[in-house]
């Protein structure tokens, strides 16, 4: 299976090519999600060379029907007996993909007369955590409380199965909204309860079922005071519908590799905001009705329910139009760039999420990143589980969830043939990966840079090739992570990274 978010503003698919073997003039089955949706399609590939030779398809059907739990919304729906809490979150399910949509939304952003392209990021979590239906019950909630540390697992398995058999476990903000609990909730197929969700801003945790999260801090049967459940009046049925579709927005929305993708897609949708000189325009009114139309367009795609990604090296996409197949190809090269801190060894959720999604995307040739991120990836040394465990004792959150998720280190490309740590070595052009990814830079080998610790200031950060990138690249091909705990501060991140980058995605969002 594999997991990726859709085209630009949202949906995610799934896609399992079901094709014993290819070759030409087979006709072959694929399925995939999208949305709400769980289609099949048949695909003639008389005449093709290979899985991305799109040209040469003569026949796409596909049939797409609703998710289960779908099914069970629309019947409460037409149920004129159903609760009132029973149709709100009959409508607030219904309603996970439409409300991404809108929470994605780009706003623009302006420093001394150049502007960016302010986008919603989140944590994300691997998708192999995620899993696959709803497990069985044995409790009401999980046993680790927020702030209390006695509560606390030492051991990450043994805390993954809490979760998974409890229905309910407690999350709360914490420095920043965006908490990776959160995640390790869902991907459990447990229900959040998150306390303080009524207090959570507009701008926060965007890319979250927000509307779901309010209602279920009022599911049937639950009481708030004491985080017990009556377990003689537990919908089942409502229990397992509303998990089903929190876990497919999950793999959609939340994987790390569904958040790469949308990162990527992102950058490549809004290439005319700065191809049609929109970066320097002051016309406000020019500038949102540009994002409107292109909001449109997508919104549009998003619910036509024909798009769909083939899992190749390339991760090309194939999409529907008119009865003819185009293809659209995500980018080939990036470079993942981040500040030489010795912090960052111990791990940056924010940062090593969306890596670790670039990475699981593109493939490991693919993405470059600088410098290296120890604590992502497996190597000869983690082999034994004990050694690894010792390991990620030392790491941020006892590398729960995160650490060394990548079973092998990440190659650099071309001349890029061996690593570079953050804290090990120096980083000049006496390096010979150092003085690679530099002159590949001015070359203009890569076609996205991505900067994944924005927020990093101090001295003791510092950051590398800022010059070479100004030089070579279009603002539209550099993207800037403020993975910080706090509201975005415009003026102070904007005054260090304009006018060389074009779009930022911030976790926390503007403050209001």
């Amino acid at each position: 299976i594999i997991m990726c978010s859709s085209f630009f503003w949202v949906i995610s698919l799934i896609i399992v090519y079901t094709a014993s073997q290819f070759c030409s003039g087979s006709i072959s089955s694929l399925s995939y999600v999208n949305g709400h949706k769980l289609c099949r399609c048949q695909i003639d590939f008389s005449g093709t060379k290979s899985i991305t030779d799109s040209a040469q398809f003569s026949q796409l059907s596909c049939d797409c029907r609703d998710a289960p739990y779908l099914d069970y919304f629309s019947g409460i729906k037409n149920n004129p007996h159903a609760s009132d809490f029973h149709r709100s979150i009959a409508k607030a399910v219904e309603d996970l993909y439409r409300d991404l949509i809108r929470s994605r939304f780009p706003k623009i952003v302006s420093h001394n007369n150049y502007n960016a392209l302010l986008h919603p990021i989140s944590f994300s979590i691997p998708e192999e955590l995620i899993v696959q239906s709803i497990p069985s019950k044995e409790k009401t909630l999980c046993r680790a409380i927020p702030g209390n540390l006695s509560t606390y697992f030492k051991d990450e398995l043994t805390y993954r199965k809490d979760l998974e058999g409890s229905l309910f476990a407690l999350t709360i903000k914490k420095s920043g909204w965006d908490c990776f609990r959160h995640l390790e909730i869902l991907s459990a197929g447990c229900l959040p309860l998150f306390r303080d969700i009524l207090k959570c801003p507009k701008s926060a945790i965007a890319c979250h079922p927000k509307a779901v999260y309010k209602l279920l801090l009022e599911f049937p049967g639950l009481r708030l005071e004491d985080l017990s459940q009556d377990w003689t009046v537990l919908d089942r049925q409502l229990y397992l519908a509303v998990g089903e579709a929190l876990l497919q927005f999950t793999r959609n929305v939340l994987s790390c590799k569904a958040m790469a993708r949308y990162m990527l897609e992102t950058m490549e949708r809004y290439q005319g905001f700065f191809s049609s000189g929109l970066q320097t325009e002051q016309n406000q009114h020019v500038l949102q009705s540009f994002l409107r139309r292109v909001h449109h367009v997508n919104y549009s795609t998003a619910n036509s329910g024909d798009s769909f990604v083939f899992a190749n090296a390339t991760t090309t996409k194939i999409s529907s139009h008119k009865g003819r197949p185009f293809q659209q190809t995500l980018a080939k090269k990036v470079l993942y760039l981040t500040h030489q801190n010795p912090d960052l060894d111990s791990g940056d959720y924010q940062s090593d999420m969306t890596l670790i999604g670039m990475i699981q995307l593109l493939g490991q040739h693919a993405v470059t990143e600088f410098p290296l991120h120890r604590a992502v990836h497996k190597t000869l040394g983690e082999f034994a589980l004990a050694d690894a465990q010792r390991l990620k004792q030392t790491l941020y959150g006892k590398g729960f969830s995160w650490a060394l998720t990548l079973t092998e280190r990440s190659l650099f490309n071309d001349s890029e043939s061996d690593t570079f740590h953050s804290t090990s070595q120096p980083a000049d052009d006496r390096h010979p990966v150092y003085h690679a990814v530099k002159q590949n830079i001015l070359d203009k080998v890569y076609d996205y840079i991505v900067i994944g610790s924005g927020h990093r200031t101090g001295s003791d950060n510092v950051f590398h090739f800022w010059n070479e990138i100004c030089k070579s690249y279009a603002p539209q091909q550099v993207a800037v992570i403020d993975g910080d705990d706090y509201p975005f501060r415009k003026d102070v991140f904007l005054s260090r990274w304009l006018p060389c980058v074009g779009h930022v995605f911030s976790r926390e969002g503007p403050a209001h």
